[in-house]
């Protein structure tokens, strides 16, 4: 079998051209868990690991450290096509024609100031990844992320206000099963991703307060259909408090690519749970600790150890009960350590 390279730098190598080792190998161990393939890695995994995952699939994972494999995150085959659909600015001109937002798309530093006021706004880079490149700005301090902003203004920059989130949400194209499914995130103060939750009885159906927006993504997967992508894909969404109340974006980015929605479904076809958490949490644990952590009822460790962050598969009957798992394995993870986690 030829193997599979978790390419998760997909948008950067979009943007650069350069492969990152380093990020592919923090999380490049999912493969080893979902995909039958043997896995090109970028690190070593030891015997204790493989046996783990072994444990719980009920099947021994491989891997190879050299040769040849295929991208199994996202497509680089057409590398233009990849970059149009991950563009921010292109994503938003889509939406304004059939959803108008509060958003703008700017090529200059004039375009910027003659928007921002006192509020607080976000300026998005279009090519900008997780959260990358996000800049809050007021009028006040707009002259202060200048240099920062000229570098991207010559690909455009979305510039909006800063919303004040109150529940994130994906739509996920399962390109092999031809529909979508909906699921919800969970995100930080920096717009990085920390986890997803998916319920068995409302991931086929879009949240309620979404208006017509199951009917406006079955147009936009007939978009990149027609534009030659045929792959899975996200779109990220969130309410937010307004002062007419709480109001429903529909679109924040595109991702033309596998998500970590993506991933949690996988685990959930295989186990299907009546609800599901996927969650990342910032830490390294050493071997002894990850020891400990990998024997705990109340959630799944999945990452090996030494990984810069643990991943947490947690599964519930209720929400109440996911919340309170996971809770459990949080702090008896984390009981030594000092950092944040989610």
């Amino acid at each position: 079998m030829t193997p599979v390279i978790v390419n998760v730098d997909f948008e950067e190598m979009l943007s650069h051209g350069h492969p990152r080792p380093a990020l592919r190998a923090n999380v490049e161990f999912f493969a080893l868990w979902l995909c039958p393939e043997p896995l090109l890695a970028h690190r070593e995994y030891s015997q204790e690991y493989l046996e783990h995952i072994e444990k719980h699939i009920g099947m021994r994972p491989s891997y190879l450290t050299k040769g040849k494999g295929v991208w199994w995150w996202g497509d680089l085959t057409n590398q233009k096509l990849m970059r149009q659909l991950s563009d921010k600015t292109e994503f938003l001109k889509w939406w304004q024609t059939r959803w108008p937002l509060e958003a703008h798309v700017c090529f200059s530093f004039n375009e910027i100031e003659k928007l921002v006021d006192e509020n607080e706004w976000l300026i998005k880079k279009s090519d900008g990844m997780s959260g990358r490149g996000h800049v809050k700005v007021n009028a006040r301090n707009l002259a202060l992320s200048r240099k920062v902003l000229d570098k991207s203004l010559p690909h455009g920059v979305v510039v909006e206000p800063l919303y004040h989130r109150t529940f994130d949400v994906s739509a996920l194209w399962l390109a092999d099963e031809k529909r979508f499914i909906f699921y919800q995130n969970k995100i930080d103060a920096r717009f990085q991703w920390r986890e997803c939750l998916l319920s068995a009885d409302k991931m086929a159906k879009s949240p309620e307060g979404t208006r017509d927006w199951s009917t406006r993504l079955h147009e936009l997967r007939d978009h990149v259909s027609q534009l030659g992508y045929e792959g899975p894909f996200s779109v990220d969404a969130f309410f937010y408090e307004s002062q007419a109340g709480v109001k429903f974006h529909p679109g924040s980015e595109m991702n033309p690519r596998k998500t970590m929605g993506w991933l949690a479904y996988q685990f959930w076809k295989i186990r299907k749970p009546k609800f599901l958490s996927l969650s990342l949490h910032p830490g390294k644990l050493s071997e002894g600790e990850w020891r400990e952590a990998k024997t705990l009822s109340s959630c799944l460790l999945l990452s090996p150890p030494e990984n810069p962050f643990v991943w947490l598969l947690t599964e519930a009957s209720t929400v109440e009960g996911l919340t309170t798992k996971k809770a459990a394995a949080v702090a008896a993870i984390f009981s030594k350590h000092s950092h944040d986690t989610v």
